[in-house]
């Protein structure tokens, strides 16, 4: 068991933005989901596999610990990366 991903969670210093699940909250916050963007000073991309395939927060799969988020850097030229997410949702924990 994972805990789950929720917005302002990071992967490597980039927040994920959202948009989530505004109406499923943990601790506050909406719980984040596949396809989820994520932007900051070391990824701009989404949210990806692997994500809970059984748990769905408005009809999509909610992100854990580990799902990885894959875009670019921010920097000219920008390079392909993937980067693990850091959950802090530990009140709630979902099957990976």
């Amino acid at each position: 068991m994972l805990p789950v991903a929720v917005l302002g969670d990071v992967a490597s210093g980039s927040p994920i933005i959202g948009p989530g699940a505004p109406t499923v909250l943990v601790m506050g916050r909406p719980i984040a989901c596949l396809g989820d963007a994520v932007t900051g000073p070391s990824i701009a991309g989404a949210l990806a596999m692997p994500c809970s395939v059984t748990v769905l927060a408005c009809g999509r799969p909610v992100a854990h610990m580990g799902t990885m988020t894959v875009g670019a850097t921010p920097t000219v030229p920008p390079v392909p990366i993937s980067l693990p997410v850091i959950a802090t949702g530990v009140t709630v924990l979902v099957a990976p």
